[in-house]
């Protein structure tokens, strides 16, 4: 029997469809170009501009390496950022994993839960903010006077620190929930139901199918956080506008504020040679974020449960 040829037929592209998407990417593949590529590389250009003017200088990454890195403010600066990671990865991972997987279960009121926890997330960050402020003045003291005591508002120059990764862990935990949820509620019944005959349940459930399972997530979380370490102010700047003080001044925290005072009333930005070694100070510390994200990523991939 003679073989019968299949022909290839093209799928035809319909014009009004490619026209759609086209005017559909347009706007996020503008805001690409111009807010991360053009943005960052105009900022490549500016740490090699001398205070001159002059271009092709590095007179700039020289400040950065003697007089802001070997002194000793930014060892207080990347101490407060790695501490501030460290605090909020080792309380929320676990606290948020365990209250997805309430939420996952469907257990007493996960329905009102997952919307109160998702409340947070659609106001702005300042108004949520300035809302922690007055509970804690108003509230915390009457119905807890030992927690109102260490997080009063008239303490918060002593107690900083404490107040504002008790805010950061709560504005965020919301997010980080919904996201282990969401990855928990993929994992398909029949996975499920064979551990259950296998014995698995509970705990063991838990330890040895959702977490797996859940495993990506959590890298996707770790990963981002580490290479924000550099940029994050950790609620810093919402909590303290004005008076925040050595302990919660982390390096996001410290770039915002003193490129925010040069920019704040010029015509032109570029004509604060300052910026110049902010601009520096950014693309050294990309540099050193780079492979160190790409590191960690690595060992989590090797190292991490397989989803297989």
């Amino acid at each position: 029997m003679d073989e019968i040829k299949l022909k290839k037929v093209k799928p035809k592209i319909n014009k009004g469809d490619m026209i759609f998407y086209c005017v559909f990417l347009a706007w996020p593949v503008l805001q690409f170009a111009v807010f991360y590529i053009g943005v960052n590389f105009n900022s490549i250009l500016m740490s090699f501009k001398s205070n001159q003017g002059k271009l092709f200088s590095l007179d700039q990454y020289k400040w950065v390496f003697k007089d802001f890195i070997g002194a000793g403010e930014f060892g207080k600066y990347l101490m407060v950022s790695l501490k501030s990671f460290a605090l909020t990865t080792i309380i929320t991972v676990p606290l948020g994993l365990l209250f997805a997987y309430y939420i996952y279960k469907k257990l007493f009121g996960w329905g009102a839960f997952r919307v109160i926890l998702f409340l947070p997330q659609i106001i702005s960050g300042v108004v949520i903010a300035l809302i922690f402020r007055w509970f804690i003045a108003e509230y915390v003291p009457a119905l807890f006077p030992a927690i109102g005591d260490i997080l009063s508002v008239e303490r918060m120059e002593q107690t900083a620190y404490p107040v504002l990764m008790f805010y950061i862990m709560w504005i965020g935990f919301g997010t980080t929930v919904l996201m282990y949820s969401n990855k928990m509620s993929s994992i398909p019944e029949e996975i499920v139901e064979s551990a259950h005959l296998d014995g698995a349940t509970g705990l063991k459930e838990f330890w040895h199918i959702v977490l797996p399972l859940t495993y990506s997530t959590f890298s996707v979380f770790f990963i981002t956080g580490v290479s924000q370490i550099f940029v994050n102010q950790y609620g810093a700047y919402e909590l303290f506008p004005h008076d925040a003080n050595h302990t919660v001044k982390s390096i996001g925290y410290y770039f915002f504020v003193n490129v925010k005072s040069l920019v704040a009333g010029a015509v032109d930005p570029t004509d604060r040679p300052e910026l110049f070694r902010y601009a520096a100070l950014g693309v050294v510390l990309t540099f050193i974020t780079i492979p160190f994200a790409l590191t960690i990523r690595w060992a989590l991939e090797k190292f991490g449960p397989s989803e297989e």
